[in-house]
This record gives C-alpha cells, sequence and structure tokens, in this order.
C-alpha cells in the first residue's frame, strides 16, 4: 500500500474516533444525567479509543516505538459488555451486585495493560518486536474479539427478549422496541467476523482496511445518534399504568392497582373460577368499549376493564388468537380504518388523520400494520384519499 493509502484509512479512523469520543463526552455531561447515559458515553469512548492501536500501526508509529504495543487503548473486554449493561439498563433496573461482575475483566484488562505500557517489556524500546511478544498479543486479540462477540450475541438476545415482552403488553410498540441496539449489535458483530477472517488469512489489502474503516466508522455512527436519540424514546419513563407485572421499565405500578392486581391473581388461583375468560368475551370487551382507540393502551388497562388477570388476558390472545398483544389490538385499530376510510363523514381527514383517530401513534405505524392485515397500503385500499 502506498502512504496515501495509509492516510486515507487512517483519517477515516480518526476522524470516527474524534466522533464517537465527542458526542461519548456529550452523553457522560448532559444536564439529565442517568445511568444509561452513563453507560453508552462510556460504551462509545472506549469503543472508539480501540481505533488508537489500528492508527498507530497504520502509521508505522507502532514499529518505530514498540513501546505503544501495550498503550492501555484496547478494550475488547469493556466496550461491549458496557452496551450489554446500557441495554440492560434501559429494560429494568441494574442490581450491580449482580451485575459488576461483566466489567472486572475490562478492568484488569486496562491494569495489565497500563503496568506492562509502565515497565515497557519492549527490550528498552528497539525497533525489533520479538516473536513472544507478538504471539502473546495474537493471543490476546483472538481471545478478546472472541469475548466481544460472546457479549454481542448476550446484547442481541436481550434486546430481542425485550421487543417480545414489549409486544405482548403495549399496543403501541413504537419507540419502545429498542430494535436500533439489535441491528447495532448485528452490524458490529458482523464486522468482528469480517475482522477475524481478515486476521486469520492475513488480508490487508487497502480494499479490506477501508471496507473495515468505512463500516465501523458507520456502526460509530449509528449508536453515537441513537444515542442522542434516546432522550426522546421515553421507555424507562412510560405512565404507571403502562408498567407491566415483570417491571420491565422500573417504575412502580400504582399501589392500589397493584395491589388490587395481585389479591385477584391470588383469588383466581385459589378460588376455581366458574368462566374463565375466553376470545369471545375478550373480542366482545374490546370492540364495545372501544379502548383500541386509546393509543397508549396495555394489556394491564384491558385486564383491568375485564376484571380479571393480565396472565389471562395474555394467555387468551397468545394461544387462542394466536397474536401478541401488539398485533391482537392493531387488528381492531385496521378494521375501524377501514370503514372511516369509507366514511363520506371522514373525508376531511388525511391517513395519517385516520391512523391517529383510530389509535395509532403515527402514519408510519398505521401503515405498516394496515400493511400486515390487509396486504396493501390505505391509500390503495381507498384510491381517493
Amino acid at each position: 500500500m502506498s502512504p496515501l493509502d495509509i492516510d486515507i484509512v487512517s483519517l477515516i479512523d480518526i476522524i470516527a474516533l474524534v466522533q464517537g469520543v465527542f458526542i461519548g463526552l456529550l452523553l457522560l455531561f448532559r444536564k439529565k444525567h442517568s445511568l444509561p447515559s452513563l453507560l453508552i458515553g462510556l460504551f462509545l469512548i472506549f469503543n472508539c479509543v480501540e481505533l488508537i492501536p489500528a492508527i498507530l500501526l497504520n502509521t508505522e508509529m507502532i514499529l518505530n516505538h514498540p513501546r505503544l504495543l501495550f498503550l492501555p487503548s484496547n478494550f475488547y473486554y469493556l466496550s461491549i459488555p458496557l452496551l450489554y449493561l446500557y441495554t440492560q439498563s434501559i429494560i429494568s433496573k441494574i442490581d450491580w451486585k449482580k451485575s459488576i461482575y461483566h466489567l472486572i475483566p475490562g478492568i484488569l484488562e486496562f491494569l495489565i495493560l497500563g503496568f506492562l505500557f509502565i515497565i515497557d517489556p519492549s527490550d528498552g524500546g528497539q525497533r525489533d518486536i520479538s516473536e513472544t511478544t507478538m504471539g502473546i498479543m495474537s493471543a490476546y486479540f483472538i481471545v478478546g474479539v472472541a469475548y466481544s462477540m460472546y457479549y454481542m450475541i448476550l446484547t442481541i438476545r436481550l434486546a430481542q427478549k425485550h421487543k417480545d415482552k414489549i409486544l405482548n403488553y403495549i399496543s403501541s410498540t413504537e419507540n419502545y422496541l429498542l430494535m436500533w441496539i439489535k441491528q447495532g449489535s448485528i452490524a458490529y458483530l458482523i464486522l468482528l467476523i469480517f475482522i477475524s477472517l481478515l486476521y486469520i488469512f492475513e488480508s490487508n489489502s487497502f480494499f479490506t482496511l477501508i471496507l473495515v474503516s468505512l463500516f465501523n466508522a458507520a456502526i460509530i455512527y449509528w449508536f453515537s445518534y441513537k444515542a442522542l436519540m434516546q432522550r426522546f424514546i421515553k421507555v424507562s419513563r412510560m405512565k404507571e399504568s403502562e408498567v407491566n407485572e415483570d417491571n420491565l421499565f422500573k417504575k412502580e405500578i400504582d399501589k392500589e392497582h397493584y395491589e388490587s392486581q395481585k389479591q385477584e391473581e391470588y383469588i383466581e388461583e385459589v378460588v376455581p373460577q366458574e368462566k374463565g375468560l375466553t376470545l369471545e368475551k375478550l373480542t366482545s370487551y374490546i370492540d364495545s368499549s372501544r379502548c383500541y382507540l386509546q393509543t397508549n393502551l396495555t394489556i394491564f388497562d384491558v385486564a383491568i376493564g375485564l376484571d380479571t388477570s393480565i396472565r389471562d388476558v395474555s394467555n387468551v390472545i397468545n394461544n387462542e388468537a394466536h397474536l401478541k398483544f401488539n398485533s391482537f389490538i392493531n387488528r381492531f385499530r385496521v378494521e375501524k380504518s377501514k370503514l372511516l376510510l369509507l366514511d363520506k363523514k371522514y373525508a376531511n381527514l388525511s391517513i395519517e388523520g385516520i391512523g391517529i383517530e383510530v389509535g395509532f401513534k403515527s402514519k408510519s405505524a398505521f401503515y405498516r400494520a394496515f400493511k400486515h392485515f390487509e396486504n396493501m397500503t390505505p391509500g390503495q385500499f381507498n384510491p381517493n384519499k
């Protein structure tokens, strides 16, 4: 590779480094300081600082100063666990007594590299790096990447589990699914796999290096942008009536409702009920009460309206209707929207207005649900709209 090629790759890495560290610091020192902001901010900073060894290697500084090989700027054992803990902190309250062990390997990594950097095991700073040193660093890299992959998979699974719970408890899931974390984690996992293959096959062509740098920069931008937008995704600030019985979003349910709900569940478990909740009864209630028109309707609200337990409502929807709560309610909304789309009284309403009228939070959510159930868009259903 020519020096110009190396400069281009390094320039991309430097831009990604500056961007990620800058936004990470913004998140750390934002006015509304919170644990999630702290964790995602640290993730961005440590993840971007990992670019420093690549920049030093591309500019041949490590070859001239082998001591830099031990610069404590690699955080294979710390950055991705921070992303995992960030995801966990949004979903539920973190128990640090059980979660601190996720960070211990990363802290040890930093201390060991810092110690090696200080004592300078590179034979007094000679230019040649010994084979033993390179072998140890290669093993450290391979195990570190594997460890990062493991935590990335844990993060993806956690985000998916969160999505499954949300779909079964909330009717309007927009801004609650946290799919950007799952998408970004999958992209990062693909990048790690690709880097591992390049390392195994010793491929360091300009094309592969520029591809890795651009892909990594895009991932950093994705997490940076989405982390800043997290202030508008009020997952941890939901209304008390929107919190499920697993305390998914950290806030507690109103005590009277909570105690009443638990008492009802206890009675149902101890005293046999003459007639349990059926799909027909549930459908009749939702249709007659038109509760589906409430944008923030939750399974908790439906259970209270039916004077039954959340578990019963969930079981009927899952096992008899074979749907998640979100899809079950959206089906009522779509059916109502079809009537409004053809009703001349609502001719002055736009498609987005009709969607909001029947309980959808946004035009995109309306279109997505309508397409799912009717295999066409609202505009195709009524071309005159």
